[in-house]
């Protein structure tokens, strides 16, 4: 605990997790297939839909953008009780620099839909 406290690890994931929330909005706001994006500090949840409006869930949809995200070097995983919300769960230390590449990677694998 001493060593997260020193280096204001809990302010980083706060600061970090914000910066992520609001980029991936922006990436996301014309894509019908995401229906919610959700935060709390660094954990990140981005619920994948068969469309906006009825936002019936698309677990296949959820699968292929984390396998599109792994062959990027970004792992994450689907879960939910549909299975259909990408998981996003970096580490404590993980810098604004990791979340662009992050970014980087999830904006071209939004592209490829």
């Amino acid at each position: 605990p001493e060593e997260i406290e020193s280096r204001g690890l809990p302010a980083q994931a706060t600061d970090v997790g914000a910066y992520l929330h609001a980029e991936i909005d922006h990436i996301v706001a014309d894509v019908p297939c995401v229906g919610d994006v959700r935060s709390v500090g660094l954990f990140l949840g981005i619920e994948w839909v068969h469309d906006c409006a009825g936002k019936a869930p698309d677990a296949a949809g959820a699968v292929a953008m984390a396998d599109r995200l792994k062959d990027g070097g970004i792992l994450v995983s689907n879960a939910g009780a549909f299975n259909n919300v990408l998981k996003i769960r970096p580490p404590l230390v993980f810098e604004r620099q990791h979340a662009d590449h992050f970014l980087d990677v999830f904006r071209a694998a939004v592209r490829e839909l």
